[in-house]
């Protein structure tokens, strides 16, 4: 099952590059990108959303309120 996970920034302008590069440490098999507004995560996995979830925390600690303004799936964007 193909899933995608979208995590919204806190600054889109500047993306957390540090944590970025954990992120793809952490969760290998992921494609990551962005949408301009948020980290958007990819891969084959139905469970993606709780492994994106643990990374974040892994990798920010209590600070991810920092970079992001929720751990939650961002809504999909009106077309």
């Amino acid at each position: 099952m193909f899933a995608v996970y979208r995590l919204p920034l806190r600054n889109p302008a500047q993306p957390p590059s540090t944590v970025i590069g954990r992120l793809r440490e952490e969760l290998p098999g992921v494609e990551i990108g962005a949408d301009g507004q948020s980290l958007v995560f990819m891969a084959e996995d139905p469970e993606l959303g709780a492994k994106v979830r643990s990374a974040v925390e892994r990798a920010c600690g209590d600070a991810w309120h920092e970079r992001f303004a929720s751990l939650d799936n961002a809504p999909e964007a009106d077309g």
